[in-house]
């Protein structure tokens, strides 16, 4: 449909269709067109309309930002801010100075992000723009959350309600402040807030900012599906390309982070937003590394390393006791550890896991149906229960 309505041999006419491709998308709750929009990029600065440069690096830095890609939106902002001042775009510089707010709390400078968009803030104002002003509300209230501020963050009056407020905006401040509320456990405000920010609109910050709320007051409450549910956060915030309302949501409540790595199904997903926000920091004080989520072994401790090792080399229980000097009956208690941390049932499927590592284990160590093998086990059973 919209590319009826553009002449796509146009330069300018390409850089508007990647903006309202965008646009559509983020009012119908999903980011596409990223890859197209990075296309269109290379075709900016070639076209000689300010307003639709500035429009197009509005929307384009703001699926950045949102997609937790913190340093091209970081690049995208810059040159966004540049244009519109050096062409008096004034009309784009809120929103202009709000995205970079979000890329630059994306990269961990949250003094400089709270203070840009206190500018936003400011230049909104300036030009009596109401939905700006309630767009520098929503930022401020998680840039607050992400910089440990949970008690201001929930003090922030919220602008009064108005005529002509875009509804995405609309519903972005409700579901910010939502998740402020969940954030210092008024579990029963921050649903009904989150539910009302969804109603009010389909856009993607509302939907994403209603799954963080989800998420963290089941972490409040002890709900009965903690991991279901954060777990559907994640996949959901990497259906839709809204992972910045995530990062925000475990720098507030590193809680859920710690659920989210726990979970072997998407455990890789979600060290990969970690590491793209450069949250390694927030792992060392979970008590967690890179190495430690992405290899188990890195996780067990010095007895466990030593039983694990020895079991590689195809000793008995009663063998390893001898080694150690310690009772079968210890080293059956360690073996089932090992089984628990790195997620296998027996024995046999230990020594799998370590053959698929580069760890040196003996083919003839490897159990078979063979002589000296012993009983045939299912993936259920353990032969040393």
């Amino acid at each position: 449909m919209l590319r009826r309505t553009v002449d796509t041999t146009a330069v300018r006419d390409q850089v508007r269709l990647a903006d309202k491709q965008l646009l559509v998308g983020l009012r119908f709750g999903v980011i596409r067109h990223l890859a197209e929009s990075r296309a269109a990029t290379e075709l900016v600065d070639r076209t000689d309309d300010p307003f639709v440069r500035c429009s197009f690096r509005t929307v384009h830095g703001w699926a950045l930002a949102l997609s937790a890609h913190y340093d091209e939106a970081l690049l995208t902002t810059q040159a966004l801010l540049h244009d519109a001042t050096e062409h008096r775009v004034d009309l784009s510089l809120p929103y202009a100075l709000a995205v970079h707010a979000v890329a630059l709390a994306g990269l961990r400078r949250l003094d400089e992000a709270i203070e840009t968009v206190d500018l936003s803030l400011h230049e909104s104002k300036r030009l009596n723009d109401v939905t700006g002003v309630l767009n520098a509300y929503a930022i401020r209230v998680r840039l607050l959350l992400q910089a440990g501020e949970v008690a201001e963050a929930c003090a922030t009056e919220p602008p009064p309600s108005v005529k002509g407020i875009q509804p995405s905006i609309a519903g972005e401040a409700l579901g910010s402040r939502a998740l402020a509320l969940a954030t210092i456990s008024r579990v029963d405000e921050a649903r009904k807030l989150a539910g009302a920010a969804s109603a009010q609109t389909q856009g993607v910050e509302a939907a994403a900012l209603h799954d963080a709320v989800t998420a963290v007051c089941a972490i409040k409450v002890r709900g009965p599906d903690v991991v279901g549910t954060c777990e559907a956060l994640l996949k959901r915030a990497l259906d839709r390309g809204a992972l910045d309302f995530l990062v925000t949501a475990y720098r507030a409540n590193p809680g859920l982070l710690s659920v989210l790595l726990s979970s072997s199904s998407i455990r890789d997903e979600a060290l990969f937003v970690v590491r793209r926000a450069r949250d390694e920091a927030l792992l060392a004080s979970l008590g967690l590394s890179t190495s430690a989520i992405v290899d188990p072994v890195a996780t067990l401790s010095a007895r466990e390393q030593e039983v694990y090792a020895l079991v590689c080399e195809g000793l008995s229980n009663a063998e390893i006791g001898r080694r150690l000097f310690i009772a079968e009956s210890t080293v059956k208690a360690h073996t089932h550890r090992l089984y628990e941390k790195l997620g296998v049932r027996s024995r046999t499927a230990l020594l799998l896991n370590a053959a698929q590592r580069t760890y040196p284990i003996p083919p003839d160590t490897l159990p078979s149906a063979g002589a000296g093998a012993g009983p045939a086990t299912t993936p259920n059973s353990d032969p040393l229960a």
